[in-house]
């Protein structure tokens, strides 16, 4: 598992969904195609992320992401936050994404996105679903993400410490080495091919367009940088493999963030 120093934080950040705070703190996560920035203070710790691989925008936007803690420094999935909660869960166009003749305006695919930005999910213990709660609603806890010219981002401030009022939080203090994880679901294929056949009037069999088309999201259809084994199957594309990444974060007092 790689590691990351999260140092103490030496900036203003606001959590608006920009990156314009984090100049200079991103680390890239091996060769992943995803960087992870890092700070906190006593009772915050401070997450975001940036990507710019398609197949990774297609994910975390049709499916949402769940960025996990775990106090003891390894795997464990103690308390998550999924955000956003993605397009299939939110109502939007999923199929948009799955591979239409004509590629969405920018317009059109923000407009989808923010559909699934108004609600996040607390998950407790590794559990498969947790309960949903609006995110202005959530005390303490706060979580934005955008597109920006093809590029997702997304920032989390989160306590470390739960108090009697509030026990939402990482179980952590400074000092301590903490596992941090992000994670895409597995494509509901089910729920995707009602939604699918919805939109086509009740018919089955296919994709809207008549298949595997070459637009979508930027960089082709939802496959991304390949397809699995299989290619189609009853009308559906095979489907990217889910993200799974964690590192382990020292919660450092030092001001100089680097990676060891």
């Amino acid at each position: 598992m790689k590691q990351l120093e999260s140092t103490t934080l030496d900036r203003t950040i606001v959590v608006d969904g920009s990156d314009a705070d984090w100049e200079g703190a991103f680390l890239p996560i091996d060769d992943k195609g995803i960087s992870f920035g890092l700070r906190h203070d006593n009772e915050f710790l401070y997450f975001a992320l940036i990507t710019r691989k398609p197949e990774y925008l297609r994910q975390m936007m049709a499916m949402g992401m769940t960025v996990w803690f775990d106090p003891a420094g390894d795997k464990k999935k103690d308390i998550g936050i999924r955000f956003p909660l993605g397009l299939l869960e939110a109502g939007g166009e999923l199929p948009l994404l799955m591979g239409s003749r004509e590629a969405p305006s920018p317009d059109l695919l923000q407009a989808e996105f923010e559909r699934s930005l108004g609600e996040l999910e607390v998950i407790r213990d590794g559990e498969r679903k947790g309960f949903r709660v609006d995110v202005e609603a959530l005390q303490r806890v706060e979580v934005a993400a955008a597109l920006n010219g093809g590029m997702f981002i997304y920032e989390l401030k989160m306590p470390l410490q739960a108090n009697e009022a509030y026990d939402y939080a990482i179980g952590a203090a400074p000092n301590q080495r903490i596992g941090v994880g992000i994670e895409t679901p597995e494509i509901d294929r089910a729920a995707l091919r009602k939604q699918m056949i919805e939109r086509r009037g009740g018919s089955g069999g296919g994709m809207p367009g008549g298949g595997m088309g070459g637009g979508g999201m930027p960089g082709g259809g939802m496959g991304g940088g390949g397809m699995r084994p299989g290619g189609m199957a009853g009308g559906m594309p095979s489907m990217p493999s889910p993200v799974k990444l964690w590192v382990q974060v020292a919660l450092s007092d030092s001001t100089h963030l680097s990676a060891f």
